[in-house]
């Protein structure tokens, strides 16, 4: 009979180098083995996610691997995010010691937080990019199952600050105006909530007095808007609308046009309170150019040759304006602002399928639509006039269905 001692000396032998080699492998890579680690994601004491199962990296991958039931916790994340744009959520990604990383970000954290920022505002929900903001962090506890990480990515939610309502309007140390009041816009809306209370009033009208008294300065009045909001005007962009608004208040209170340009101003981190924008006008100044810029000859010259030509379906007067569209009436306003004797006029014109006189109403219904629209966004209604042609002036046949549906119009023009 053999002697079993060398047999289980080689054995122990064994066991010990495959044991040095399982640590040396997991121990020092930086990345702990354990049992799947489960998901939670919290805002606070809220749970927005949980799961038993989690996402997973490949060792020295950013790629997540998703699984279906993880799909699912995410899109209560993006959800989240979503129905409150005030809320921003930090991504940490996590990564050990020892992983490589050979790609173009900081390190392999970052790179599988961004991995994952992007599939959350890939899912669709109204989350936007700047509510996310990724990091990376080493972490040696990372759990590994088999030649993959499991999480790998922490989680930290924040709540926005509410914009204090407070309006400040300075030009440098020459002049400054503030109270504890503001403009409140609707999400969505373009016209201020009225009416102005008493201290808001006495800031534009100290602003007026100061640049009717100083000619050489100009105020610039940059409109805001979020990313997500829908551009309810007929401006290009909800911001330049909600800057025509105050534009309008120091019109009225004497200050000349071209002492005010307007611009818009997307911003992804604007904060609503309740569907409530506070404030959302910018305001700084700067010298007048010494000489006038060639805008208001341009913009005369295009109006006079380019009349607008909007289209209504049948028995319709809802309007959907193209970018083009848009911006000929921001240059209409523009022009109208600087030339105070100008006037609009609005012809309606239909096809001839129907009664005459029926027709006649249509096209006049059409054209006291645009007069209105035209009013809601800053053309006063003593500057517009409304006649209708009715079918009488085609500009296609009324033979076919496209015919008749270009001879459905409303032109507007200037005198």
């Amino acid at each position: 009979m053999r002697n079993p001692v060398p047999l289980l000396s080689l054995a122990l032998i064994a066991w010990l180098l495959f044991g040095a080699f399982f640590y040396q492998q997991n121990c020092c890579s930086g990345v702990a083995t354990g049992l799947t680690s489960s998901m939670l994601i919290k805002d606070g004491a809220t749970v927005i996610a949980s799961h038993p199962n989690n996402l997973r990296f490949g060792l020295s991958s950013n790629q997540a691997i998703i699984l279906p039931e993880i799909k699912a916790e995410f899109e209560k994340v993006a959800g989240y995010l979503g129905k409150n744009p005030n809320k921003s959520l930090a991504l940490v990604g996590q990564y050990g010691a020892e992983e490589k990383y050979q790609g173009a970000l900081a390190n392999l954290g970052v790179a599988r937080a961004e991995d994952i920022k992007k599939y959350i505002l890939g899912l669709g929900l109204g989350v936007t990019a700047a509510q996310i903001t990724t990091s990376g962090a080493v972490n040696n506890e990372l759990v590994v199952d088999g030649d993959e990480v499991l999480d790998g990515i922490r989680y930290n939610f924040k709540t926005l600050a509410v914009p204090s309502k407070t309006i400040s309007i300075s030009d440098a140390s020459a002049f400054t105006e503030s109270t504890n009041d503001n403009l409140v816009f609707n999400r969505d809306g373009f016209k201020y909530n009225a009416p102005l209370s008493d201290k808001l009033t006495a800031v534009y009208t100290n602003t007026a007095a100061y640049l009717k008294a100083h000619p050489d300065r100009s105020i610039r009045v940059t409109g805001l808007y979020g990313e997500k909001e829908k551009n309810t005007s007929a401006f290009p962009s909800l911001g330049l609308a909600r800057a025509n608004g105050v534009k309008d208040i120091l019109l009225g209170l004497g200050v000349p046009a071209k002492q005010i340009d307007m611009q818009g101003k997307m911003l992804p981190t604007l904060v609503f309170n309740e569907d409530e924008l506070i404030g959302g006008i910018d305001y700084s100044f700067f010298a007048m150019p010494k000489e006038a810029d060639d805008r208001l000859p341009r913009v005369e010259k295009m109006l006079k040759a380019n009349p607008l030509t909007l289209y209504f379906q049948t028995n319709a007067s809802e309007l959907n304006l193209s970018a083009t569209q848009r911006q000929y009436f921001a240059d209409l306003i523009y022009y109208l602002d600087n030339k105070p004797r100008a006037k609009v006029k609005v012809v309606g014109h239909t096809d001839d399928r129907g009664d005459l006189r029926a027709n006649v109403r249509l096209g006049r219904k059409r054209g006291e639509f645009v007069k209105v629209y035209l009013g809601e966004n800053g053309i006063p209604a003593k500057k517009v006039s409304v006649i209708s042609k009715g079918p009488d002036e085609p500009i296609d046949t009324n033979e076919t269905r496209e015919g008749r549906q270009k001879n459905r119009r409303v032109e507007v023009s200037i005198n």
